[in-house]
């Protein structure tokens, strides 16, 4: 589910958006989210540097708590957010807030103390560019001995898929999912999700 700031305003109106209604915010994502789906399983990324540094983070477990999204659901391992982010620092404080939530930390290259497949303490998902994993495929069985997972960004080459497949990714995130869900069909439909 993506949204797209053209969808919400019209750069061509002067006028100031007085209802607040031109601009989408997470909580008019997320209820519209939930009362579309139960099911549905949200990623949202935190962007830093910003200048309200750790608040970010603070004020999105507000959010996701009082939407019922920081503890799992009855029959579930995990709450159905994922958060992540390239800052450890940040993936480090939402753990603190959200033990319970999955976090990824992002990274195209690793930081060297992070190249064997460890994560920043409390992460459990590796969120690693397409390109590193070409480049060093050992990194996912690397990861998965620590216990981890492996979520492999932007894959949008069928090539890429297949290599992912082979490695045995935990996620594939693409800006094409139709076309990788139709390729993971094919390998095995229980193997690999696409977000």
């Amino acid at each position: 589910f993506s949204g797209s700031l053209d969808n919400w305003m019209d750069y061509e109106d002067p006028r100031p958006d007085a209802t607040r209604t031109r601009l989408l915010t997470l909580e008019t994502l997320l209820t519209t989210i939930l009362d579309f789906s139960q099911t549905i399983e949200l990623a949202i990324e935190t962007k830093h540097p910003v200048r309200f540094g750790k608040y970010v983070e603070r004020e999105l477990f507000d959010v996701l708590h009082r939407y019922g999204l920081t503890t799992p659901p009855e029959g579930h391992e995990f709450p159905r957010a994922r958060v992540m982010s390239f800052s450890q620092m940040a993936v480090q404080r939402f753990t603190r807030y959200s033990p319970d939530t999955q976090v990824v930390y992002l990274a195209g290259k690793l930081p060297r103390r992070f190249r064997g497949g460890q994560l920043p303490k409390g992460v459990s998902i590796s969120g690693i560019g397409i390109e590193y994993i070409k480049e060093h495929p050992e990194y996912v069985e690397q990861v998965h001995a620590f216990g981890h997972k492996v979520h492999v960004w932007t894959v949008d080459e069928m090539a890429d898929v297949d290599l992912c497949l082979q490695l045995g990714v935990d996620a594939i995130v693409s800006n094409h999912p139709g076309a990788v869900i139709a390729r993971v069909q094919k390998w095995n439909p229980l193997s690999t999700r696409v977000v």
